[in-house]
């Protein structure tokens, strides 16, 4: 019925705000603009909380 419709479209449009707003994230780094080519910024898979022994078994 069109009650339950509706119901449902609330609930599922809650739930994927909610789920959207918890992945958002934002990772900014300062640069100087003469580094040497090469130079580490910074650790952006431990930043991401990327798990690197996994990504090298899984080969990508």
């Amino acid at each position: 019925s069109e009650n339950k419709r509706t119901l449902r479209v609330k609930i599922l449009t809650f739930l994927s705000f909610c789920f959207w707003s918890s992945t958002l994230g934002h990772i900014s780094y300062s640069v100087p603009e003469e580094l040497p080519k090469g130079y580490v910024i910074g650790n952006i898979a431990k930043d991401l909380e990327v798990d690197i022994k996994r990504l090298k078994s899984r080969k990508a």
